[in-house]
C-alpha cells in the first residue's frame, strides 16, 4: 500500500490481487501486464502507458487514469466508481460488466470500446469521442455530458438506455477493434497493428 512506483517500467509482468491501494503509478510503463482482481484505491495512475494490461476485476475506487494510455485494454468487471479517466486514450478497451459510477470520462477517447452491462450513473461523458463504442445492453440514462452528436456516433444496440432526450443509434457493418501486437508484450519496442469493422 502506498507505493512508489512512478515512472517505472513493467513489461507482461504478474500483479494479479497486488495491493496497489494508493500507489504512485504516475507515468509507469505497463504493457501487457496482468492486474487481474488487483487493488488501485485511490492509486495515481495519471499518465500511465498499460497497453492490452489485464484489469479484469480489479478496484479502481478513486484511482486517477487522467491522460493515462489503455488502447486494448481490459477492465471488464471493474469496480471503478468515482475514479477520473479525463482525457484517458481506451481505444478499443473492454469495459464490460463495470461499476463506472460518477466516473469522469471528459475529453477520453473511447473510441471502439466496448461498454456493455455496465454501470455509469452519473458518470461525465463532456467532451469524450465515443466512435464506435459499443453501447448495446447499458443504462447510459444517468450519465451525463452526453449529446447526440455523441451517440450518432456509437453503436447502440437492444437495451440501450440514454439520457431524456437522445435517441439511440445502430451502426451498419461490424464495429469492432481487432488489436494485435506486432511484436512480444515484453518488448519495449512493441507496437499494435488496429483493425476496424465498417
Amino acid at each position: 500500500m502506498g507505493s512508489d512506483l512512478h515512472g517505472a517500467s513493467f513489461f507482461g509482468s504478474d500483479f494479479i490481487g497486488a495491493d496497489l491501494a494508493k500507489a504512485d503509478l504516475h507515468g509507469a510503463s505497463l504493457f501487457g501486464s496482468e492486474f487481474m482482481n488487483a487493488d488501485f484505491t485511490d492509486a495515481n495512475m495519471m499518465g500511465v502507458q498499460g497497453h492490452a494490461a489485464n484489469l479484469m476485476g480489479a478496484n479502481l475506487t478513486r484511482a486517477n487514469l487522467q491522460d493515462s494510455a489503455m488502447i486494448g485494454a481490459e477492465f471488464t468487471r471493474v469496480n471503478a466508481h468515482d475514479a477520473n479517466f479525463t482525457g484517458a486514450q481506451l481505444f478499443g478497451a473492454n469495459l464490460t460488466q463495470g461499476h463506472f459510477e460518477r466516473a469522469s470520462f471528459r475529453n477520453a477517447n473511447l473510441v471502439g470500446t466496448t461498454l456493455t452491462g455496465s454501470v455509469f450513473t452519473g458518470a461525465d461523458f463532456t467532451g469524450a469521442e465515443l466512435m464506435h463504442a459499443s453501447l448495446a445492453g447499458v443504462d447510459l440514462s444517468g450519465a451525463k455530458g452526453l449529446t447526440q452528436d455523441q451517440i450518432d456516433e456509437a453503436c447502440s444496440g437492444a437495451g440501450t438506455k440514454l439520457p431524456s432526450g437522445l435517441i439511440a443509434k445502430t451502426c451498419k457493418g461490424d464495429p469492432r477493434v481487432v488489436i494485435l501486437r506486432s511484436t512480444p508484450v515484453h518488448s519495449a519496442g512493441q507496437h499494435y497493428i488496429v483493425e476496424m469493422g465498417q
